[in-house]
C-alpha cells in the first residue's frame, strides 16, 4: 500500500485565499489517488480531535475521493517529522505501507524529507507537484520508511 500524507493549509490552499479547500487543488489532489491508488494520513492541525472516519467526512464533503483516509498522525507539539514517525511505527505493519510521500508547506520533517514534496504556501499544491508525487509513488524504488 502506498500512503501520501496530507497537510491541508499550504497545500489544497494557498495564502492568498480565503478559502479552506480550492477546487483546482482538490482535483488536482485527486488526480494523485487515481494515479497512485494511495491513501491518506493527514498531518494537518485540522486533524487534531479528529478521527480518521471524520477526516475522510471532512475531505470527502469538499470533492475529495471517498475512503481515503486511513489515518491521522499523533499531535506530538506540531513535530511533523516525529508525528510520522510515530505513525508509521504504530501502523506501517498493519496497512503493509510500502511507500509513502508527503505534501506539505514545511520541511520539519527529519530524515523523512526525502519522501517530501514541498508545495509553496504561496502557490498551493501544483501540476508540478502532483507529477512529481505520482512519479515517486509509481516508481520501484522503495524509500526505507524509517531511517
Amino acid at each position: 500500500m502506498r500512503a501520501l500524507f496530507l497537510d491541508i493549509d499550504g497545500v489544497l490552499n494557498h495564502g492568498d485565499t480565503e478559502t479552506y479547500f480550492e477546487a483546482e487543488k482538490v482535483q488536482i489532489l485527486n488526480k494523485i489517488l487515481a494515479a497512485t491508488d494511495a491513501n491518506l494520513v493527514v498531518t494537518s492541525t485540522w486533524r487534531i480531535g479528529a478521527t480518521p472516519e471524520e477526516m475522510d467526512e471532512v475531505l470527502t464533503s469538499q470533492g475529495i475521493l471517498p475512503g481515503r483516509v486511513i489515518g491521522v498522525t499523533p499531535d506530538l507539539d506540531d513535530q511533523r517529522g516525529q508525528e510520522i514517525c510515530e505513525w508509521l511505527r504504530a501502523w506501517a505493519d498493519c496497512y503493509g505501507i510500502e511507500k509513502i510521500a508527503i505534501l506539505d508547506d514545511r520541511s520539519d520533517l527529519g530524515p523523512l524529507v526525502k519522501a517530501l514534496v514541498r508545495t509553496s504556501k504561496a502557490k498551493g499544491l501544483t501540476e508540478q507537484d502532483a507529477n512529481l508525487v505520482i512519479q515517486y509513488l509509481n516508481s520501484k524504488f522503495l524509500l526505507p520508511l524509517m531511517a
